[in-house]
């Protein structure tokens, strides 16, 4: 090891990233498990281009790093030449002893700039590749004497020894090479393809020689292998690519046959060239790390042709590369360049063996530089000096920079002054670090409690495992609610994370981390400009709409990935846009727009959502998501759109056939609360319909509200009315005027899984305080206006107009708090919005909003007056009070801890809630004593909106950037929108108002300024695409935008 790290010196222009590399590839085997290292039967295709010899001047750099082992080099091709230069690399490398194969049957031959010469120059016993024996035999010999699941294959050309090895017959003690191939072979991995688009295809327009040439082979291994298979592609390596190294061979000795088949290839000086077989060999050995990302699920449907489409479903252990970003939004190519650069110019570990001993004294001081021995092979001299690494384990623990702690552990790790033992937990830890930064953010999974890190609790390293083991506790407490509510477990699992970070704290007090969990706030140092004249509302409100918004791109440039996910699972990442929308929604921020569009389309398009809804049984709130919060962004981004109303339409047969049911009393409701497209629960405990399965409904709801449909006229109503009739009924100690938490089936009772009949799921049950009365109450009032819309139909307003009568009465006479559970006071009390919450628990007044706004009734006035002014928009004196002392609250909220909104976060449903764990107690969704960004009054300020954007109802959207500009809609009903706006900026800007709520008519629309009132374009607002205002807002003043009906 200590010779291939001195290799490293050997070249001034060699850097200590490969040293980082390979250490973290000694600590973890193969980044694709935990196994030891791999063993390689390398394939090549050894005539037609060069940049095979630099694969493997890299395979035999990773070997000598001690990365790999080499169990063969076969060609897959018949050329002369091809085996004796493969033969010869080999020998430069010190392994001249290697197996060598080459096809006798299928083979095939192509000139060559390179091998004739190099079998000249490099003489070897082996003349032709005639003279090797049937490479099909060569790896069946191989496979046989190796463990099982335990070879990986490469081919960096023609498939043909593979096909003839799956040819061969069992015989004698010898099994098939089929078998053989499943028993011994644990990953296959294959240069070929042109994995171009999303879902990807290949029409061969970008060329692609290692299967055309060769098709009768391809068919056969690619559709009958029968170990996982990963692709590298040529976009993603080869020339397609753009990378290329090869020129700095210059620098390497004239006798290193790599070096001499470039300058032949190129007829004079070695010449960069694609990287195609080198990063193919660079995954095989290290994974796809911080190199790629990678397309895991799915298979290559192959044509006769060689044309291919890749297919999501059914997924058959296939993969392909693909071009990793990095922090600026770039693909990393310079970083791969940069790394296989390194290890292509490696000298061999075998010609400096004579310098260990030097190495060894120069550990122990006693040479100095000018009594050290020659180094041969090389123009170069070893500089014969170490980088100082004392202190790198304190640099590691008071760095809050996850990369700067991967970079100076893994310097550690090979740190020839330390013992092996000090630099292998420096390795180890080192990988984990790298998993937490590149892993899924929950990778650790059911281990949050006890992660074993395999660090010795006396390794001056081991405190360092106290940060992480802390984080991994919090971000249980922060997500799990069943935890964090419960008096006992919840402040004991606190008080544990708390612990782990005093500990780390202690060790390390530099780091301001873990003080940010223990209370003490990191300030976001983010200013802007006063604004003299600016009102205080639009000053507080710019600020964190922009202070959102860097959170969002940050997510978008450190997590997104190219399938769009974000690291946090599918189900997780599907509610991020929920606190986007005030930029996302509001305005029309092009990065988040394409970054939501890309998410929500790759979602919809996964497997388990084939033919509409999720596949699997399991409660509502996580059946639903996928399909709800992805289509509700997807209907607002792209409106006209005909697919995604087609796909809303399909809630209507799922819940007419698979969801609901006539119960006893002839009253059509859900069978359960767990149900997926096909089927429902059988589970008693189960057989509930929940306030929470409106969520299933919302696109349903949303395309009803657009258009008429068969099933939805039906369906819709009739399931609403089971609601309304139970509302109506004392019932199990339920007041009569209050929505149920739930109906059981089949009897259609008002009633709980036991006695309260408040309570879905009983105490301690999954899921128990999401479901528990109120729960999502204003989501299922929503529903319930909009069937009041659709339908004219008083009755489906009776159910607001009661629990409105029960909430005026408990704010009149001021009315007990904390009364007994499930009375009416109880539930008056509980009908209120939760001050420090975006959600729609409670806060009927949200629904009462979104009704007048709808209707235009005046019924509900004097209750929104006396609510918060926060959830109503109410924009007179006192209201407007209400709100600036709310968006203050807001704005300190976002002023520190951006670490705490971004790489501190391990559940991406809980990224605005990073202030709970610091809460005084974890009742749920209260946070007693922290404030949490209100970003649901951002939206609902923007864009007039009165509820929550699950189910939108917008007003207005800005088509302008979500910069230097704040937005406060005053009014927003059908027919009459007023909006406040202030321009930040220095010169006029120019924007559009997209309306969305007007009814179809003729509009007169003015905008007031400093006194002056423009008269604007009349507009006519026709049912379809929405209608579009053009405006000049002035910069530094205070305009006021007013459209209503003409005449």
């Amino acid at each position: 090891m200590l010779a291939a790290f001195l290799s490293l010196f050997r070249f001034p222009g060699l850097c200590l990233l490969a040293v980082a590399l390979s250490s973290s590839a000694l600590a973890q085997g193969h980044a694709q498990s935990s196994s030891p290292i791999p063993k390689i039967l390398f394939d090549t295709d050894m005539d037609t281009d060069c940049d095979d010899a630099g694969a493997m001047a890299v395979l035999h750099a990773l070997a000598d790093r001690g990365e790999c082992e080499i169990l063969a080099t076969v060609v897959s091709v018949t050329h002369p030449g091809a085996a004796p230069t493969v033969a010869a690399i080999n020998a430069y490398y010190g392994r001249p002893d290697l197996p060598i194969g080459a096809p006798k049957k299928n083979g095939k031959s192509h000139p060559s700039k390179y091998v004739d010469q190099i079998a000249k120059e490099f003489p070897q016993s082996l003349k032709s590749t005639a003279d090797v024996p049937d490479a099909a035999l060569v790896y069946r010999d191989i496979l046989e004497k190796q463990p099982d699941q335990t070879v990986t294959i490469v081919t960096v050309g023609y498939l043909t020894n593979l096909r003839n090895l799956l040819e061969l017959p069992a015989e004698g003690s010898h099994a098939s090479g089929a078998d053989l191939v499943k028993q011994k072979v644990k990953l296959y991995v294959c240069m070929g393809g042109n994995f171009i688009g999303s879902p990807a295809k290949d029409d061969l327009k970008l060329g692609n020689v290692n299967f055309t040439r060769e098709p009768g082979s391809v068919l056969k291994v690619i559709r009958e292998w029968p170990t996982p298979i990963v692709f590298a592609g040529r976009e993603v390596c080869s020339v397609p690519s753009g990378l290329q190294i090869g020129s700095s061979l210059a620098n390497t000795p004239m006798n290193n046959p790599v070096r001499r088949s470039y300058e032949h290839y190129f007829g004079g000086t070695a010449k960069d060239r694609h990287v195609a077989d080198l990063a193919t060999v660079l995954y095989a050995v290290r994974g796809h790390r911080d190199y790629w990302d990678i397309q895991s699920t799915g298979y290559m449907d192959l044509k006769d042709d060689m044309t291919f489409e890749w297919k999501s479903s059914p997924d058959k252990d296939q993969s392909y590369l693909l071009k990793k970003k990095d922090v600026s939004g770039k693909p990393n190519d310079a970083y791969v360049e940069s790394v296989l650069d390194e290890l292509l110019i490696q000298p061999p570990a075998a010609s400096i063996k004579e310098q260990d001993k030097s190495a060894d004294n120069l550990r122990e001081g006693i040479l100095t530089q000018e009594d050290s021995p020659p180094i041969k092979e090389t123009r170069h001299r070893l500089p014969f000096s170490f980088p100082d690494y004392s202190g790198h384990w304190k640099k590691a623990g008071n760095t809050q920079n996850e990369e700067e702690r991967h970079r100076l552990l893994l310097e550690m790790s090979m740190d020839p002054v330390l013992s092996s033992e000090q630099r292998a937990e420096a390795a180890t830890l080192a990988a984990f670090v790298e998993k937490w930064m590149q892993g899924g953010l929950k990778f650790y999974s059911k281990q949050w409690d006890a992660y074993d890190f395999g660090i010795s609790e006396k390794s001056r390293l081991y405190p360092i495992t106290a940060l992480y083991q802390g984080r991994m506790r919090a971000w249980q407490l922060i997500e799990n609610s069943t935890i964090r509510s419960h008096p006992v477990e919840g402040p004991k699992l606190h008080q544990r994370a708390c612990e782990d970070f005093r500990r780390f704290q202690k060790a390390f007090p530099e780091n301001p981390i873990p003080g940010m969990y223990l209370g003490q706030a990191i300030p976001w140092e983010k200013s802007f400009p006063d604004t003299p004249d600016a009102p205080e509302w639009a000053v507080l409100q710019r600020e964190q709409i922009e202070r959102l918004r860097d959170i969002i791109h940050w997510w978008i440039d450190h997590r997104q990935r190219e399938d769009g996910q974000f690291g946090g699972g599918w189900g997780d990442d599907c509610e991020m846009w929920r606190w986007w929308a005030v930029v996302l929604m509001g305005f029309e921020d092009k990065k988040s727009l394409e970054a939501q569009l890309k998410f929500s389309k790759s979602a919809m398009n996964r497997p388990h959502l084939k033919g509409g809804f999720n596949q699997e049984i399991t409660d509502v709130e996580h059946a639903a998501e996928d399909t709800t919060d992805n289509l509700i962004p997807l209907m607002a981004l792209e409106p006209e759109n005909q697919r995604w109303k087609d796909w809303a339409l399909k809630m209507g047969p799922f819940m007419r056939d698979a969801w609901t049911g006539k119960n006893e009393r002839g009253q059509l409701q859900f069978k359960s609360f767990y149900f997926s497209a096909t089927d429902t629960s059988p589970v008693p405990t189960r057989a509930f319909d929940v306030m929470a399965n409106v969520g299933a409904l919302h696109p349903a709801f949303l395309i009803w509200q657009q258009q008429n449909d068969s099933v939805l006229d039906e369906v819709l109503p009739a399931w609403l009315d089971t609601w309304v009739d139970a509302t109506a009924r004392a019932e199990n100690g339920k007041p009569a005027g209050i929505l149920p938490s739930s109906i059981r089936w089949p009897d259609g009772a008002a009633a709980g899984a036991e006695k309260p009949w408040w309570e879905p799921v009983k105490p301690g049950g999954y899921m128990h305080s999401y479901y528990i009365w109120p729960s999502v109450i204003t989501e299922l009032t929503d529903a319930l206006i909009i069937a009041h819309v659709k339908t004219g139909k008083d009755k489906y307003l009776q159910p607001l107009r009661s629990m409105a009568a029960m909430r005026l009465k408990w704010l009149r006479e001021k009315g007990t708090t904390h009364a007994k559970p499930g009375s009416e006071a109880w539930c008056a009390e509980n009908l209120g919005p939760r001050e420090n919450a975006n959600s729609n628990f409670g806060a009927l007044v949200k629904s009462l909003a979104r009704c007048k706004a709808l209707t235009g009734t005046t019924e509900f006035d004097e209750l929104l007056a006396l609510e918060s002014a926060q959830y109503t928009l109410r924009s007179d004196a006192s209201g407007r009070e209400e709100i600036t002392a709310a968006l203050r609250d807001s704005a300190k909220a976002l002023r520190v801890n951006f670490a705490g909104f971004t790489s501190e976060v391990r559940s991406t449903d809980r990224v605005m809630r990073f202030a709970q764990f610091l809460a005084e107690d974890y009742k749920f969704d209260d946070y007693k004593g922290v404030t949490l960004p209100k970003h649901e009054l951002l939206y609902r300020m923007v864009s007039g909106d009165t509820n929550a954007p699950r189910f939108p109802q917008m007003a207005v959207r800005w088509l302008t950037p979500a910069k230097d500009i704040a937005v406060f809609v005053t009014k927003a009903n059908t027919n009459h929108l007023t909006a406040e706006l202030f321009h930040f900026g220095k010169e006029d800007r120019f924007l559009e108002a997209e309306l969305r709520l007007l009814k179809p008519g003729r509009y007169k629309a003015s905008l007031k300024e400093a006194g002056n009132v423009s008269t604007l374009p009349a507009i006519e607002v026709k049912a379809g695409p929405f209608s579009r205002l053009s405006l000049k807002l002035p910069p530094g003043k205070l305009a006021t935008l007013d459209i209503q009906p003409e005449g």
